[in-house]
């Protein structure tokens, strides 16, 4: 299984902890792809957080199918 796999896998059974991981892993990718959009700081950082909240409380809908980024 690959780390990616098993952070989702973890995320799943309610792991906090992977929760962060996922965020250390992707953040810089999120940020940079928001602000590609929106040039505005605090407008990346509150859509960026949407976006790992919609992660967590998503992550079922997650069929494993495509890459998870």
């Amino acid at each position: 299984m690959s780390e990616e796999r098993a952070l989702v896998a973890r995320l799943r059974e309610g792991d906090t902890e992977a929760l962060r991981e996922i965020v250390e892993r992707y953040e810089s990718r999120i940020f940079a792809l928001i602000h590609g959009i929106v040039r505005d700081a605090h407008e990346v950082e509150d859509i960026a957080q949407e976006v790992f909240l919609k992660v967590y409380s998503r992550i079922g809908a997650f069929d494993g199918r495509s890459q998870f980024y």
